[in-house]
């Protein structure tokens, strides 16, 4: 979930996405992690997507990031 003004937006990554954001790396990383690491550039893409106009929830793909 991320803050707007007074605005709570709910999003939501795509596996292909979360796969993007863990790399190619072999460790494992649990998903909190991963979204821990890339929490700025994460809530950055839903910004843009709402202020651009986007429907919620937010959908964020690999594309977006």
């Amino acid at each position: 979930m991320v803050v707007l003004g007074q605005e709570r937006v709910t999003a939501f990554i795509s596996h292909a996405t979360w796969r993007a954001l863990r790399g190619s790396e072999s460790r494992q990383q649990s998903l909190i992690d991963i979204y821990r690491e890339n929490k700025s550039a994460i809530d950055a893409a839903v910004v843009r997507r709402v202020v651009g106009g986007g429907r919620q929830p937010v959908v964020l793909r690999v594309s977006d990031l």
